[in-house]
């Protein structure tokens, strides 16, 4: 089957308020409010800096640890192939910049603190697919170990890139590392060692731009593995693939003592488009009774019916609900109880490629309200618990900015005026303030980092609280698992 590199393409802080309700476009009941927590918080940008490279920060978000253990720091890499590292304050963490061998658009995940810190990035780009890995970096800076891929089964093809992020859990040990790649075959490897784990590779049969969940979905002890990927019409072991795409559920042994090394799926919801989109996974189904998984999808196959789709299923697999956006659903969604009304499910938080913030119901995924930026849209929407309230604020990157978005009223305000292609990370900073670390380029292409934080009174020692998604994934292992708390830093 044919390996595919597709991919959607696309200064001071502003504190006007822009709408209420009617741009809003509100749908049903609005949600109680006060004076007090009507409008979203102030923030103030600690600081800036254009990254050296010269090269922009695309899709990646900002990983978050303590790497050399005296507090908070954010890391991203950039198309340059740099991976930089800086704490809350705005210095550079001692050892970093890393210069990787590729481009990188993924979110680092990070695990451990101080001397035991490991940041680990899927290195490579669909412009040159050949290039790249899964790369293993301690606190410091330095390299550990890079792991390739190849395009084809038997290390057939050339190498090939991996584009997506990495999930850290215990997979077959106490500490695994997975994520899909540019090829046919992703790899799952033991953090310790850089071995690759028994059952895999395993034949994903097309590419795989999905970053995976990963989740003890069946109280095994032991992580499944919750992904998109990329469907070709051919056949590749024992199966007969179709033009379209999957949300699968991997076993977390691959296809070990199984005849074919595609075998190995718990389950699979099949698509007529790919699925590029990363999935979601927590209790929103059913009043937030039950676990479930969302997804976006992809452009790829034009005129397919599940194009522009947010697709909820079951962790049999089964479909829930889907629901059709204004625009791509590439952006992956975020779950969040917006409103902060705990006899509610959880809300999916997503936005579309026109630009559009959408909260849809996790329960049947209807539109409860939604706010059409414009400026197009490949990030995704981060959310955390507001300052005066028990509700989520949310960060809304665009083309034309980013929004900071008060989940009870709807106003919201344009904090940076980047172009910003990434999901925005939200942080418990050194200083007790919520910081959020905005990446992007500015108009002549160079990246840029900035810095704010919110203006409150308040101390907080965590972001990672009950109905919060304050980065990429959730947290800093990238789960992309909204049960997993508490998780530190």
């Amino acid at each position: 089957m044919a390996s595919r590199a597709c991919r959607l393409r696309f200064v001071s802080v502003l504190t006007t308020f822009a709408v209420l309700a009617a741009l809003a476009l509100a749908v049903g009941e609005a949600p109680a409010a006060t004076a007090a927590n009507t409008v979203p918080p102030a923030v103030t940008l600690a600081w800036q800096k254009q990254l050296t490279t010269g090269r922009g920060v695309v899709l990646g978000g900002a990983g978050v640890g303590n790497l050399d253990g005296r507090g908070t720091d954010v890391v991203f890499g950039d198309r340059a192939g740099k991976v930089w590292a800086f704490n809350t304050a705005g210095a550079a963490v001692a050892g970093w910049p890393f210069q990787a061998d590729a481009s990188i658009e993924s979110t680092p995940a990070v695990s451990g603190t101080g001397s035991g810190s490991r940041v680990y990035v899927g290195v490579g780009t669909s412009d040159n697919p050949s290039k790249g890995g899964y790369l293993k970096l301690s606190g410091a800076g330095k390299g550990m170990w890079e792991v390739r891929t190849y395009l084809l089964p038997g290390n057939r093809g050339g190498t090939r890139g991996v584009m997506g992020s990495l999930a850290l859990g215990p997979i077959q040990s106490s500490m695994d590392v997975v994520g899909g790649a540019m090829g046919q075959e992703q790899l799952a490897i033991n953090t310790g060692t850089g071995h690759v784990l028994s059952g895999f590779p395993w034949l994903q049969a097309d590419t795989n731009f999905s970053s995976p969940a990963l989740a003890d979905l069946y109280h095994t002890g032991h992580d499944y593995i919750i992904e998109g990927g990329d469907s070709s019409k051919g056949i590749a072991g024992a199966t007969n693939y179709t033009n379209g795409g999957h949300i699968r559920v991997l076993r977390n042994t691959g296809h070990a003592g199984r005849p074919y090394q595609n075998s190995g799926i718990y389950c699979e919801y099949d698509t007529n488009q790919v699925v590029q989109s990363s999935p979601a996974v927590g209790n929103f189904l059913d009043g937030g009774a039950t676990v479930g998984i969302v997804s976006g999808t992809g452009t790829y196959f034009k005129g397919a019916s599940n194009t522009n789709q947010i697709i909820a299923i079951t962790t049999a697999c089964k479909l829930r609900w889907k629901t059709t956006l204004d625009g791509s659903s590439l952006p992956s969604p975020a779950l969040a109880d917006v409103d902060g009304n705990p006899s509610t499910s959880p809300d999916v938080v997503t936005e579309s490629g026109a630009g559009t913030l959408y909260v849809l119901s996790g329960t049947t995924g209807s539109v409860r309200w939604k706010i059409p930026f414009g400026g197009g849209a490949s990030g995704s929407p981060t959310t955390f618990k507001d300052p005066n309230g028990n509700f989520q604020d949310i960060v809304v990157p665009t083309g034309n900015g980013v929004y900071l978005v008060n989940g009870l009223s709807h106003l919201y305000t344009k904090i940076s005026t980047l172009h910003a292609e990434s999901p925005e990370t939200v942080t418990a900073d050194s200083n007790g303030k919520i910081g959020i670390t905005v990446l992007g380029y500015n108009g002549s292409g160079t990246g840029v980092v900035e810095h704010y934080t919110v203006n409150s009174s308040s101390h907080v020692s965590t972001v990672q609280t009950p109905g919060a998604w304050p980065m990429f994934h959730h947290d800093p292992q990238l789960t992309g698992y909204a049960n997993n708390l508490p998780r530190t830093p």
